[in-house]
């Protein structure tokens, strides 16, 4: 009531929160989770969902996953949006619909092909925080850092070691806020602002949106 402009949206998942390969696997089960969801927003008068799968194709939060993970996501997105949409018509509103689309592995035993890019691996290692990432691996310790320009996106490959990992850092954040002001969407969503202590990455959001 006191800033009838601000958007709400609820987000549902998160890490280990399974059932999402189950639900999208089939065409009924996913009806049935675009039409609960659309309900859930029009129950609590919010503006959008965020679906938070994490992630599709992936299991190492101990979730259920299938090599038919991603035809099957994006078929439960496209129920998700027609289902927001005939919902919306109803309430005479725009219902926004966004999701968390990848991590950034690190994995140790990756095939060597294109420095690593789109290679099979054998495990997943972890996580590095942005401080630690720019010290400790770009540039450093066999790490060279790589540019896909298709995907405006960077990687690290150790030729060594065999190991890749994927990583945003000012450059690539800089293409996520070109392609924004292009597009139009919303605004950028991020994850998470303690990893970037000194506000450089938010820094570079904030440039490349002004």
């Amino acid at each position: 009531s006191r800033d009838p402009n601000l958007k709400v949206d609820i987000s549902v998942g998160g890490w280990a929160a399974g059932g999402f390969s189950e639900a999208a696997g089939t065409a009924a089960g996913r009806k049935a989770f675009a039409d609960s969801a659309a309900q859930m927003l029009v129950a609590h008068d919010a503006d959008g969902l965020d679906i938070d799968r994490e992630y599709p194709g992936h299991n190492e939060s101990g979730i259920a996953s299938s090599p038919n993970d991603r035809r099957n996501f994006t078929l439960l997105l496209k129920t998700v949006r027609a289902s927001l949409d005939a919902t919306g018509a109803e309430h005479h509103r725009h219902y926004t619909l966004s999701i968390a689309v990848a991590d950034g592995p690190f994995v140790s035993g990756v095939d060597p092909g294109h420095d690593g890019l789109y290679q099979p691996y054998k495990k997943f290692v972890g996580k590095i925080p942005w401080p630690k990432l720019r010290a400790e691996f770009i540039g450093r310790q066999g790490f060279v850092r790589h540019w896909d320009a298709r995907a405006d996106a960077s990687w690290l490959w150790n030729a060594m070691t065999h190991t890749f990992i994927t990583c945003d850092d000012p450059e690539s954040i800089a293409a996520r806020a070109a392609f924004v002001k292009a597009q139009h969407p919303g605004g950028i969503m991020y994850w998470e602002q303690s990893l970037d202590p000194t506000d450089e990455l938010l820094d570079a959001i904030w440039r490349g949106l002004r």
